[in-house]
């Protein structure tokens, strides 16, 4: 009988052990987004041109696919009118947006709240010219 309880208190404690680590590991992760994300979102999307890894392939200009349906990463460089300037590792895109493009920066704010400067991540449709009409912007870093 003796034996089986100090089986049951190993296993107990192999178990609180195992919990404790696992919550402790996405604490860790968690806390790491938070204080950064434009550096979280940096690290995990170096060496793919500032894009989003994904299953969907949208075809672009001279026959290559965009991952994430024509997702970018990138810094604003102009602000006019209904259309961004944005500064990727592929290069300056324009993004255009329209009455339903939903953008967020830490809660849902109107073109004329983003400023040049900020890291921005646009999700969204290529267009035949390279451009990207937007479906969401959401700004990654606050100034």
């Amino acid at each position: 009988m003796r034996r089986i309880l100090i089986i049951i208190a190993v296993l107990l404690l192999v178990l609180v052990v195992g919990a404790g680590s696992f919550w402790a590991g996405m604490t860790v992760g968690e806390n790491r987004v938070i204080q950064d994300p434009a550096r979280f979102f940096q690290e995990r999307l170096r060496g793919q041109g500032g894009q989003f890894p994904g299953l969907v392939r949208t075809p672009q200009p001279g026959g290559q696919a965009a991952p994430f349906g024509g997702g970018i990463m990138g810094t604003i460089e102009t602000v006019e009118g209904d259309t961004l300037l944005v500064s990727t590792e592929e290069g300056d895109i324009r993004v255009h947006t329209t009455d339903t493009t939903l953008i967020e920066k830490y809660m849902a704010v109107d073109l004329g709240d983003l400023a040049v400067g900020e890291q921005v991540v646009v999700s969204g449709s290529r267009n035949d010219d390279g451009s990207i009409t937007a479906r969401s912007i959401r700004i990654s870093t606050v100034r």
